[in-house]
Order: C-alpha cells, then sequence, then structure tokens
C-alpha cells in the first residue's frame, strides 16, 4: 500500500513515499476506508518536524511511530467494518478528522474509529468533503459543547435555524476568513447570534459577510507577536455603532498569552459573564484575575481531545452526521475551495501543500486527491 509520511522530523524536504503493508481492524469499533481525498490543516506541517532546527540530532528526529504517516483530513469509501460497527457498511462515503494516536490519513487504505467518522454529504465531491472535518468539529464543539449555543430541530430531529429574538446575543470571531472561523460564522448564525468578524484584506471581510457575518471589522496582525491594544475591539464596535460589547468572543488565531494576541482586547469587549474559547492554546503566562470582576469563563477547544482520551468519541461522528445534513439542505455552505489548491497526492505537490501552508500564502484548503 502507498502512503506518504517521514521516518525522520524536520523540513519538506523529510517527506516520502512509503510502502506498507494494508492496515487491519485493530478494534471491532474501526473500519477501513479506501481514502479518496485528503486536506491539509497547520498540525500536518507541525506533526512532520517544522519547527525541528537543522541542528537537531538524529535522536531529536525519531518520529512518535516509526515510519509516520502523515494526514488527518480524509474522505473516501469503506471497505470494511469491524463486529461493533452498525452505522456504515462497505461502500458508505464518509468523511472524517482522524486520530492523533494513530496513522495518519495520507495513505490508500485508513484504518479509523467508526465512532468519530461521518456519512459524507450527498451533494459535494471527495474533494470538498475532505476540506471540512476537523474546522467543521472544532468549530461546532467550541459553540456547541463549550458555549452551549442554542440549537432548534424540526419533527424530523434536523437542526433547523433559530429565528432573531428581542434578547439576541452576540459574538466576535476572530479570524473569520480562515477555515474554522468560515464555519464558526455559519453555525452562530445558525443559532440565532448576531455575528461579528474580523478579517484584515477587503475579499477576506466579504468572504465573511458571503458567510454570514452581520459585521466585519479589521483585525490587527500585528498582535500575534505584541498585544492588541485592550480596547481595540471595543473601539472598533464603537466606530461601527455598536456599544455595550459581545457576549462571546472565539479566538482562532491567537494562543491566550498575556503578553500577545487578543486576551486582554476580548476581556474588554466582553460583558459580564461572557465567555471566550481559545483553539491554539496558551503560549505564555496569563494573567486570568483580570476576568475576575466580570465573572468570564475562559475554555479550550483541542477536537482530537475526545479520540486521544476515548471521551464520547461517537459525539464527533454525530457532528459530521449533523453537518452534512445542513450542507446537504443548503444550510451551510462548503466554502470556496479554488481549483488550484486542488492537486493530485504525489510526493512533489505534498511537498509544495506542505510549503504554501508554511507560508501563509494559500486561501482557503489545499486538498490533495488519489
Amino acid at each position: 500500500m502507498r502512503a506518504f509520511g517521514v521516518t525522520r522530523l524536520g523540513s519538506v524536504d523529510e517527506l516520502k513515499v512509503l510502502e506498507l503493508d494494508s492496515p487491519v481492524l485493530a478494534s471491532e469499533w474501526d473500519i477501513i476506508v479506501q481514502v479518496k481525498a485528503v486536506s491539509l490543516n497547520p498540525v500536518d506541517t507541525k506533526v512532520r518536524g517544522r519547527a525541528i532546527p537543522a541542528s537537531a540530532t538524529d535522536e531529536q528526529r525519531k518520529p512518535s511511530r516509526n515510519p509516520l504517516v502523515l494526514g488527518y483530513d480524509a474522505a473516501g469509501i469503506v471497505t470494511q467494518i469491524g463486529g461493533n460497527v452498525r452505522r456504515f457498511k462497505v461502500g458508505d462515503r464518509v468523511w472524517y478528522a482522524g486520530s492523533i494516536n494513530r496513522q495518519g490519513s495520507n495513505s490508500e487504505l485508513h484504518a479509523v474509529d467508526s465512532r468519530i467518522v461521518g456519512h459524507m454529504p450527498s451533494s459535494v465531491t471527495f474533494a470538498q468533503a475532505a476540506s471540512l472535518p476537523l474546522v467543521t468539529l472544532t468549530a461546532w464543539e467550541g459553540l456547541y459543547h463549550t458555549m452551549h449555543l442554542p440549537l432548534a430541530y424540526n419533527d424530523s430531529k434536523q437542526i433547523v435555524p433559530i429565528n432573531t429574538s428581542s434578547d439576541k446575543k452576540r459574538i466576535l470571531v476572530i479570524g473569520g476568513a480562515g477555515g474554522v472561523g468560515a464555519i464558526a460564522i455559519q453555525l452562530a448564525k445558525l443559532s440565532g447570534l448576531d455575528v461579528i468578524a474580523t478579517a484584515s484584506r477587503p475579499a477576506s471581510q466579504e468572504f465573511c459577510k458571503s458567510l454570514g457575518a452581520d459585521l466585519v471589522i479589521p483585525h490587527l496582525p500585528s498582535a500575534l507577536k505584541a498585544p492588541a491594544p485592550a480596547e481595540y475591539f471595543v473601539q472598533e464596535l464603537k466606530n461601527i455603532g455598536i456599544e455595550g460589547g459581545v457576549d462571546y468572543v472565539y479566538d482562532t488565531q491567537s494562543t491566550v498569552n498575556s503578553t500577545s494576541g487578543y486576551f486582554d482586547a476580548s476581556i474588554e469587549v466582553l460583558k459580564p459573564f461572557g465567555k471566550m474559547v481559545y483553539i491554539n492554546g496558551a503560549s505564555g503566562p496569563v494573567d486570568v484575575s483580570k476576568m475576575f470582576r466580570k465573572c468570564l469563563t475562559l475554555s479550550f477547544e483541542f477536537m482530537f481531545s475526545r479520540d486521544a482520551h476515548t471521551c464520547e468519541p461517537e459525539k464527533q461522528g454525530e457532528i459530521m452526521d449533523a453537518t452534512a445534513s445542513l450542507i446537504d439542505r443548503g444550510i451551510v455552505k462548503i466554502p470556496i475551495l479554488d481549483e488550484s489548491n486542488v492537486m493530485k497526492l504525489t510526493l512533489e505537490n505534498l511537498k509544495k501543500a506542505h510549503s504554501q501552508l508554511e507560508s501563509l500564502s494559500t486561501i482557503g484548503k489545499v486538498v490533495l486527491e488519489f
């Protein structure tokens, strides 16, 4: 079986074609998937070892598994199922975001826990489907499992948009034009919120509006190295006529760090009892005492947690199925997938895709097809 990965951590030059035995069912919950398309996320380059210095020793370059197959997001066709699997049958089209504890999806065949897998939307291609799982799970869990935004259902138990009310709440999505931000905007609108997104370029701002953002304000790229002024968001909202702050902040860009990012600005713009979620963790000391007088809540979202700790992994399969229904009913849009970002999965193209991702020059997701 052909796969792509590394035997040494490091730069894109460490990527190679691997000839491996076909995967087997490791548990009764597993399925084997013939992978049709995969997409890249920043975690792919991180696991490959992008931060490993050129001076690193061979010992420092050893991957956790050797060889290490890379990749997370995938879409494909089920070829085999385990004894406990009831949701799928051979031939089903599926999509999923994979696991950090197993070999990756950049392989012709892939073994994955069926509980974190969903039925693919019937209205999309494999390439389109492969572009969404990780960012969708990240947005969904952060908004619904952590912030506890409301969901409404029709008589058929399908999720439907919540009508506006007099008690409408506001959310600020930092990095609205990114992969997670683009889904978070749509899901927040699904819950009836007013959505304010940040985006830097005019094209990115229009993109956010096309997804449903009610208002868009500029963000400060420099804030990722030095903190944004505490009054930054408050003043930007005043500039567009909004007083009183927001109820939620979903930060898809920065880490929680008292010396950089949007932490202080988020505290300032949040209403009392507001909630903020970060998807990039903490990168330094954090003075949470600033949150006390407003009774604010700070939470993190790491979509691999359920699978890594076997904590109700079936919830991710449910999320993927619910999202497929929303897409097929035209309620959630797939962010534009640039045709130039869809390539054949070859070693050359994989190296190109990793380099593009590291340069921060891509618009939208990069997808590779078998």
